[in-house]
């Protein structure tokens, strides 16, 4: 049973990126455009807004700056997390899929809420985006490349150093011939053989 949740052992940093990442990649700057678009069409559509929420211009203004920039924050955001993605983070590829959760719930939840209607501009296309994205970024080989990258990256921040590896460097010429030799023969102290004259 443990075999179907095991990730396979044979990827490896040094494969190419899985299709589904490049795909994923395309969605999420989708997803991006569509944020700002989704801004777009509310600034157009803000004074109707703004009546049926019966609010004066102070309000108003400030409310309208703060989800215009919550649209602009969460594009700008999200490109600069999938491109950590790209180059192969983990932890930013579990930041965009937790991102897009947090985009579907909100949608969800304010849907059976206020019962508002899901159209084609808006909606619709934002949650099919997100939808595409959880897939292609859960996908099993996009998460083995991933945490291979990551892992071999780590490997390499903790391995020592070419200078740290590099034994102390040997005596120089100089020092080496200047040394005093020490010589190898036997000692002088050794026992003569009797001479034969002595005799």
């Amino acid at each position: 049973m443990t075999e179907l949740f095991e990730l396979p052992e044979t990827t490896s940093s040094s494969k190419k990126r899985p299709v589904e990442l490049a795909l994923g990649t395309l969605l999420v700057v989708l997803r991006a455009i569509g944020g700002i678009s989704v801004g777009i069409a509310l600034s157009r559509q803000w004074p109707r807004v703004r009546d049926e929420l019966n609010l004066d211009a102070a309000d108003a203004d400030l409310l309208f700056r703060l989800l215009i920039a919550a649209q602009v924050g969460w594009a700008v955001a999200a490109l600069i997390v999938i491109w950590l993605t790209w180059r192969g983070s983990n932890r930013a590829r579990l930041l965009v899929m937790m991102l897009t959760s947090i985009s579907l719930t909100i949608a969800a939840v304010s849907h059976f809420v206020s019962g508002g209607k899901i159209t084609l501009h808006t909606t619709l296309l934002t949650i099919s985006l997100d939808i595409l994205i959880l897939l292609t970024l859960s996908d099993r080989d996009v998460a083995a490349w991933t945490r291979a990258r990551t892992r071999g990256r780590s490997h390499r921040k903790s391995q020592p150093s070419k200078r740290e590896r590099q034994p102390a460097d040997p005596a120089s010429p100089a020092e080496t011939a200047t040394a005093p030799a020490v010589s190898t023969e036997p000692n002088d102290c050794k026992p003569r053989s009797p001479d034969p004259e002595d005799r």
